[in-house]
């Protein structure tokens, strides 16, 4: 489900860029469109790694513009949002808001998961990290060694039962961080 441009200026919760308008920001709000944001944040990760997955198969470039710059622009999406959220949730606490933060908690550590575990995404920035020709600078060259080091501290190289086990553990202490 994409979210069109009309909906996302009338919505506060969506708006993505700049200082929020928290008091237009409702747990009403965070229920009604946390899931929808959550939905398209999913969908367009899923393009990507197809995406990316057919490049690597076909042993195609790989460069900053295709593999970091999406992430970064899916990733941006939901942080943003959550991040007025959160910060809603810290400095507002009413019972409506922090029934709608614990709600929507476990839903943003999913896709977190989902992402930080992408195979498809871990071997794409790695083979742009080894690649001698990938004219990165010191700084993108830093972001790229995070960003695989913040994979590997989300489970990516975890499989099965393990990797169940992983998330199920970061639902549960983000539950507990709420109570």
């Amino acid at each position: 489900m994409n979210i069109d441009k009309d909906t996302v200026k009338n919505i506060a919760l969506l708006e993505g860029k700049g200082i929020p308008d928290f008091k237009k920001i409702t747990d009403k709000e965070i229920k009604l469109n946390m899931p929808k944001l959550l939905d398209q944040v999913e969908n367009e990760f899923l393009l990507l790694e197809g995406k990316l997955a057919t490049a690597i198969e076909s042993n195609s470039q790989l460069d900053w513009g295709n593999v970091i710059t999406p992430l970064y622009d899916i990733e941006e999406k939901l942080r943003w949002s959550w991040s007025a959220v959160t910060h809603l949730n810290g400095v507002c606490n009413s019972p409506e808001l922090r029934e709608q933060y614990s709600i929507q908690q476990p839903n943003i550590i999913r896709i977190g998961n989902k992402i930080g575990q992408s195979k498809v995404l871990f071997q794409a920035l790695s083979i742009l990290s080894k690649r001698k020709s990938n004219n990165l600078d010191p700084i993108q060259q830093r972001i790229l060694e995070t960003e695989i080091l913040s994979m590997k501290h989300r489970g990516v190289g975890l499989d099965g039962i393990t990797q169940k086990e992983f998330n199920l553990d970061s639902e549960r202490l983000g539950k507990l961080s709420n109570v």
